[in-house]
């Protein structure tokens, strides 16, 4: 059986990261900064005007979550 983290880790190896930070982003054993980061980086890249209009920056938010998810899977082995 594949579990959750082995297909995010397969998902960032790939670059395939808007997947993975769809699956990532409901993960709850990760830390409060992670886990908000993560949820913010997915959800900029369906609702991107949204948070341009409340002063943030959608491509900075979704590069901090990518950064994330190449700290916390992209180095290890499967």
């Amino acid at each position: 059986m594949i579990k959750k983290t082995d297909k995010v880790r397969a998902l960032v190896q790939a670059g395939n990261y808007q997947a993975a930070l769809r699956i990532a982003s409901k993960f709850r054993l990760l830390t409060r900064e992670d886990k908000k980061a993560l949820v913010m980086a997915h959800e900029c890249h369906h609702s991107p005007d949204f948070y341009a209009q409340l002063g943030l920056n959608p491509d900075k938010l979704k590069q901090h979550g990518v950064e994330i998810l190449k700290r916390l899977w992209g180095n290890q082995a499967a």
